[in-house]
Parts: C-alpha cells; sequence; structure tokens
C-alpha cells in the first residue's frame, strides 16, 4: 500500500512513471529480483566457478567451464496480501536470463545475449488475498494482460493462479490451494548426457509485501507452514518497532493500529522478529532485516502532502488519506515504527 508507494516516489523525486512505478512496487520488486538471483547463483553448484559480468552494451555476460549449461533451477513465488493484483502484473513478467550453450570441447565459453533464451524469474505465481472483490479484479487484470501479450516482447510466467483465502490461517485453505501449493510440481525433463545440466533445484519463496503486520492472529502459522511444509525461504517488507516509545507513543500507536486494524501484539522489535523466525527453524545465521524507513515513511508523507495541495487548490481534500500521511510523518521523524526489509533462506 501507501508504503511502498512512497518508497517509489521519494526516490524518483514525484516524477511520473510508467505502470509499475505508479503504484510504487519497483523498488520493492528488485529486491526480490536480487534475492531469487542469488539463491539461483549460490545453489546452483557454481560458488567458484561461476563467473559474471556485463558487454558493452550492458548485458550480462555469464561464463560456464566445459561447455556445460548450468541446471534450470526452477523458481515458485507463492505472494500473500497482493492486493488487486499490482505487484502480481510486474512480478509475472520479470525476466531473467537462463543460458543457453552447448559444447565447446571444453573451453570456457562467454555467452552474451544472443547466446541466451529469456524466461521469466519465476516458474509458478500463487496469490492469496483474503477479500474475494479484490481476488476478482487480480484475476480480471492478469486475464487483460494474457488477451494483449502479443503486443508484448516479454516472457511472462505461465502457471498464474488466484486465490481467496486466509493466507494468516493456512489450516484453513481448502483443497485447491493445498494442491497448488503443495503439488508435485513441475514434471522434470530428461535431457540427454551430452547436455545434461549439472544439477537442478526447486526454490520456493513465500512473499509478504507490506501485508504481514495485518495477518491475524499473527504471522506464526504462515511462518510455521513456509518452513515446515513449503520449504520455502522468505522475504517482505514488514513494520517493526523503534528502540523507544514513551507512554505516551505507546498509546497513541494502540489508537493507530485499533483504527487501522493492525494486532498491536504484530509490531516486534528487531530481536522479537528474529527470535520468531527462529522459533520456527529459520537458522539465525540465515535471516537479514534492513531497515529502510529513510526510504518509506518520509517519502509517502510528502507524497501525500503534495497531492493534498493539488486538491486543495480545486476546493478538495484527501478526505480519509489525510491521516495515514500524518500517521507516517510521524513514524518518519520520531522512529516510533520502522520499516524493514525480511529476508529468511530456508
Amino acid at each position: 500500500g501507501y508504503i511502498c508507494l512512497g518508497s517509489c516516489y521519494y526516490q524518483h523525486d514525484f516524477a511520473p512513471r510508467a505502470h509499475v512505478d505508479e503504484y510504487g512496487l519497483l523498488e520493492g520488486c528488485k529486491v526480490i529480483s536480487r534475492c531469487v538471483r542469488g539463491s539461483s547463483r549460490e545453489d546452483s553448484g557454481y560458488s567458484r566457478t561461476y563467473q559474471s559480468g556485463q558487454d558493452s552494451d550492458g548485458r550480462e555476460i555469464v561464463r560456464y567451464p566445459h561447455g556445460r549449461r548450468r541446471a534450470a533451477s526452477v523458481f515458485k513465488l507463492i505472494d500473500v496480501g497482493l492486493g488487486c493484483g499490482d505487484q502480481s502484473l510486474y512480478l509475472t513478467r520479470r525476466l531473467h536470463r537462463s543460458t543457453n550453450t552447448g559444447s565447446d570441447n571444453g573451453n570456457v565459453r562467454d555467452t552474451t545475449a544472443k547466446d541466451q533464451e529469456l524466461v521469466p524469474l519465476f516458474n509458478s505465481y500463487i496469490g492469496i488475498n483474503i477479500t474475494p472483490a479484490q481476488v476478482n479484479l487480480a484475476r480480471h487484470r492478469l486475464k487483460a494482460a494474457s488477451e494483449n501479450k502479443s503486443t508484448s516482447p516479454t516472457v511472462w510466467t505461465s502457471d498464474v493462479k488466484i486465490f481467496a483465502a486466509d493466507a494468516a490461517r493456512p489450516a484453513s485453505w481448502d483443497q485447491t490451494l493445498n494442491e497448488a501449493i503443495f503439488g508435485t510440481g513441475s514434471p522434470q525433463s530428461t535431457p540427454d548426457t551430452s547436455t545434461a545440466p549439472l544439477s537442478a533445484k526447486e526454490h520456493t519463496w513465500l512473499l509478504g509485501l507490506d501485508t504481514l503486520y495485518h495477518f491475524r492472529p499473527s504471522r506464526v502459522p504462515l511462518f510455521e507452514c513456509a518452513y515446515r511444509d513449503m520449504n520455502a525461504s522468505i522475504m517482505g517488507f514488514d513494520l517493526l518497532l523503534g528502540d523507544s516509545l514513551s507512554l505516551w507513543g505507546n498509546l497513541r500507536l494502540r489508537l493507530i493500529c485499533l483504527a487501522a486494524g493492525i494486532p498491536y501484539a504484530n509490531l516486534m522489535t528487531v530481536k522479537e522478529y528474529e527470535n520468531m523466525l527462529t522459533s520456527v527453524g529459520y537458522a539465525h545465521e540465515n535471516i537479514k532485516l534492513e531497515d529502510v524507513s529513510h526510504h518509506t515513511f518520509a517519502g509517502v508523507a510528502e507524497f501525500l502532502r503534495a497531492k493534498e495541495a493539488e486538491l486543495n487548490k480545486y476546493g478538495m481534500t484527501m478526505g480519509r488519506l489525510k491521516m495515514p500521511g500524518k500517521v507516517f510523518d510521524w513514524w518518519a521523524k520520531s522512529g516510533a515504527v520502522k520499516g524493514y526489509v525480511i529476508v529468511a533462506h530456508r
């Protein structure tokens, strides 16, 4: 929502952007792309021999030994709290370069864009949202985009499913959703030995972009399911408590949570959040929390102020959006609440 929106407009000086940027999703999706690319390289078995660079046109150059192509890792994304599908539209279009080389008699080979096939960042995308009306809109937008696919040169994720369900309560998911998440996955091909990948691996990521702090009764049931049943890594944007909070600040924050439908117990310190992740199974050394508050709250507060000033010229107001602007401004100045990028590798 508003927080991702602020991140984008803060960093881009309120300049009008195309489709994705106007919803403030691009920066968050760049983080997602780095997470996925990182896991691909680290887990592919090429940690010592993988080399990369860029050519004169800025295209990635990938080098692999002995003319054998790297295994095509399979990436599955489970996106909870996707809203009306803005991030779905972007994430199912994000390109990822996959090297497709033949044998070259044992020599190290440089492969540029002409040697590569473009594949989606994710092989499978499953979206879960609690509001049926938003789910219907997301499905409609994805369907409309698919019908216009011929006008775009990009390669899109073909396996896209959106479900209306409570992501915070995995025990309540119906059979169709469970089969989509916990099924056998894509069938494995059997290539001939001369071009066979060295190894192959499926990576599952759980994404919660500006939504996890809303989950009732807590994030724990979903995180337990992610670790135990999905075998998934976690990434997202979440709200955490600042280092100190006065008695008045605490009361003020409780009132804000009540009005926004946020369980106050979901606001934790960094240490408490890390303990929650380790309690469900994630190793402490595989958990990273990065404070990005300086790219979020001030930006969205300024964005809302600018929009209010524009509307005031015509005798209009921001209505119910005026109060969130004041809240974000308070968080930016006081540090009572901070925005963090969360990554926990399985």
